[in-house]
């Protein structure tokens, strides 16, 4: 067996490690005011970010900021200021506001409109920011800079101080102006990567994470080496630090230091301002701060249960991964984690010491190297008998497992997985599985999914998951599928369908990460056993709650109601616009629209998603598109009454076949009714779609329901002619689901005034 390529080895060793999300653009900021401290961040919501201040140890109300029509991107802070960005692709807007002694904010105004900024740092008094178009750096409140201004262009970093400010050219040598001298005439010589300043000082980190510190007081008196720090955050005569696998230390006047409560705590992002630090904490992204004055314990875990780690971008710019779980909290984006500092790019080969580190760095690299092909041979010279998630020595479940009934899954499982789709995924083994669900017991089952039963269960590690098990003999009774076959050939066609809903469910689900998309953890695949284990979520479906509760629910308010249409409209919207290739889920239905702890909507249930055009699943088209392919024709299959009628006519599948199907979907929200249900006027069944006639929907909202307010008039009628333009027999007449989400999210605006949220029953929804 050859040896995997060194470079590979040394790609897979250097990504293994935590490296933290550290952006030249914050999500989160502290600023002095007068004896006080105020905290802002950006708060994730169903309409974007929502900027939100509070002042540290009062119980003032805390301040909200609108969005004026595009969310805010980043923020800034420095002495009784605040600068907040809203970013499109071509411009950055920042507004300012000054904060008054009695914890009021002045009015706002807007200082800056041009091209991107790529960085952002505010001082005590001062902010600045590197012009993305012409690499130069710009201040704003700030028109002497003091002995010269920085006239470097091409910088890959700026920080602002007390009275001056420090950038990082693209060479890693480090430039600074203003000031008096104290930090300006002194920089450190050799190159650096990472960039900060308070109030009477400036670190930099090397790109082997060591820490040089210069300038006046007690926090330039801090040295730090091989340490691995990938962050900075300064403030008066103290400075704290965040290390790759996202512990942080601090230093400083009056013995200041990292409360002992975290420095077993993760973090994701850390800032500062005179005496006060604040981090997000990665298990939760909860904002806590700490060292108020003298006192170093004093740690405030109450500030924001739920902050924007950092800022939102698409996957596509994230040369180094993706934080985990950032789909949940950012709107059809992510969060790009910090790519680790390259030390042999930025090593002075020039200096002995550096020529054996980069020995050093080499040498360390081969070891490694050696000892991972080593592991890999013998890895799989133990796989080559026995599969992966094979169970041994448990006759129990060999006696409960069906016959194989079609060997195509192993070699496209295989082929999938050797695509890379399957990377972020575990494997489980079977027996665990068992444990979890007592035998997949009756007790544990939940429901009933695409290719077969679901069920509720308890791994070993706690986590709370819900499994499909595709169940040879059982064809899911909510598809849709005509057929004249015997019966023997329609057993094979439900084995074949079930192992390409697997198929399908594995493939689209393991390359997706949007909050608004139930999470897929992981599969099992072994002997005839195929399950897939997602995120259990707690508050069940939309269909369950509209229909087969008779107590009242927190749906029952005209807010809610649209909360979830929005949340689902988003998901499908990742699907046709983000996804890539773009997926057409093809079976949109309330009972596949899912609520959480917190009544956040998920759309599941993609067994039907991926197909072959005849509704095979045996060629490996299906596994290499990664999605129903837009256009092409395909059999007939979804659920009776959600069905868009063209596709079922001309089997000729679009991203519009799923607006029809989510019209459905808005239509029940809107009259209760179900989308086939009795009429007691023609004793017959209807479908909900008749209710629609000349653009309007002519049946009465759902009296379960009080009627609408003043407030809540334009939201509804807004929802309903949205659900009539989606449900329109021509598919080419329909809008597009980037269309839907904007009329629902203008929708939500309007219903968001103090009468309209009064009604609501969202006391069980976080509002962080």
């Amino acid at each position: 067996m050859s040896s995997p390529p060194l470079l590979l080895l040394l790609l897979f060793f250097f990504s293994s490690l935590n490296w933290v999300s550290s952006d030249p653009l914050s999500t989160f900021s502290v600023s002095r005011v007068d004896t006080s401290t105020v905290v802002c961040a950006l708060l994730p919501t169903p309409i974007g970010p929502v900027l939100n201040c509070t002042a540290l140890g009062t119980r003032a109300a805390p301040l909200n900021y609108p969005h004026r029509g595009v969310p805010y991107s980043a923020i800034a802070a420095g002495d009784a200021f605040l600068c907040g960005l809203t970013t499109t692709t071509t411009t950055t807007s920042m507004r300012w506001w000054e904060f008054r002694r009695d914890g009021t904010v002045g009015p706002t105004k807007r200082v800056y409109r041009g091209p991107t900024l790529s960085a952002l740092s505010a001082g005590d008094g001062h902010v600045c920011g590197i012009n993305n178009s012409t690499g130069s750096v710009v201040c704003w409140r700030w028109r002497k800079l003091g002995m010269r201004p920085i006239s470097e262009r091409g910088l890959t970093a700026v920080a602002v101080g007390g009275d001056f400010l420090c950038g990082l050219s693209a060479n890693g040598t480090v430039v600074c102006a203003g000031g008096e001298g104290g930090v300006t005439n002194r920089p450190p010589k050799g190159r650096y990567s990472i960039l900060g300043a308070g109030t009477r000082h400036a670190c930099a980190l090397s790109a082997a994470g060591e820490l040089k510190c210069w300038g006046e007081g007690p926090g330039a008196r801090v040295n730090a080496t091989g340490d691995g720090f990938v962050s900075l955050a300064l403030g008066e005569d103290r400075t704290c630090a965040l290390r790759g696998n996202g512990t942080a230390a601090c230093w400083g006047a009056d013995g200041f230091g990292l409360p002992s409560g975290l420095r077993s705590e993760l973090f994701v992002n850390i800032e500062g301002r005179g005496r006060v630090f604040c981090g997000v904490l990665t298990v939760n992204y909860s904002l806590v701060c700490w060292g108020r004055g003298n006192d170093t314990e004093a740690v405030d875990a109450g500030v924001f249960k739920r902050v924007l780690p950092g800022t939102c971008r698409p996957q596509s710019e994230c040369k180094c991964g993706v934080l985990g779980d950032s789909g949940s909290v950012c709107n059809n984006s992510v969060i790009c984690r910090t790519c680790p500092p390259s030390a042999a790019t930025n090593l002075d080969l020039s200096n002995g010491s550096d020529r054996r580190r980069l020995v050093l760095i080499i040498v360390g690299a081969a070891g490694v190297a050696v000892f991972l092909a080593a592991g890999a041979g013998f890895a799989l010279y133990r796989l080559r008998g026995e599969r992966k998630c094979r169970v041994h020595d448990s006759g129990r479940l060999d006696r409960d497992r069906p016959p194989r009934a079609d060997a195509q899954a192993g070699p496209m499982l295989d082929k999938l997985l050797s695509m890379g789709r399957g990377g972020s995924l575990e494997e489980f083994l079977l027996e665990e599985l068992y444990d979890a669900t007592a035998g997949f017991s009756d007790a544990h089952r939940i429901g009933t999914g695409s290719f077969g039963g679901v069920y509720r269960g308890v791994l070993s590690d706690g986590r709370e998951v819900a499994m499909k098990r595709a169940e040879p003999g059982q064809q899911a009774s909510t598809s849709y599928h005509t057929t004249g076959r015997p019966i023997a050939q329609q057993q094979q066609r439900n084995n074949k369908d079930k192992e390409c809903a697997f198929l399908s469910e594995l493939a689209a689900l393991s390359r997706l990460n949007h909050k608004n998309l139930v999470r897929l953890f992981g599969y099992c695949s072994d002997g005839a056993e195929r399950i897939l284990v997602y995120e259990f979520v707690a508050n069940g479906s939309l269909y369950d709650h509209l229909f087969h509760s008779d107590r009242p629910r927190p749906v029952d308010s005209w807010a809610v109601r649209l909360r979830v249409a929005l949340d689902a409209a988003r998901g499908i919207e990742y699907l046709h616009t983000y996804a890539v290739p773009p997926i057409v889920h093809r079976d949109i239905k309330s009972s596949n629209i899912l609520l959480d702890s917190d009544w956040t909507a998920k759309v599941a249930d993609f067994g039907l998603s991926r197909k072959d055009p005849d509704g095979s699943c045996t060629g490996s088209a299906d596994v290499e598109a990664g999605g129903a392919a837009e256009g092409a024709v395909y059999r007939a299959a979804g659920t009776f009454g959600y069905m868009d009628p063209e596709y079922y006519r001309l089997q000729r599948l679009t991203t519009k076949s799923d607006i029809y199907s989510f019209g459905v979907v808005l239509l029940e929200l809107l009259t209760g009714l179900k989308a086939i249900h009795w009429d007691e006027e023609t004793r017959a069944p209807r479908n909900v779609v008749d209710c629609v006639e000349d653009e309007e929907v002519r049946c009465p909202l759902d009296r379960r329901i009080p009627p609408p307010t003043p407030a809540e008039i334009e939201a509804v009628e807004r929802l309903g002619y949205i659900a009539a333009t989606c449900v329109r027999l021509k598919s080419y007449d329909r809008p597009t689901m980037t269309d839907v989400v904007a009329g629902l999210e203008r929708a939500l605006l309007a219903c968001l005034e103090p009468e309209c949220l009064s009604r609501s029953t969202t006391g069980n929804r976080s509002s962080t």
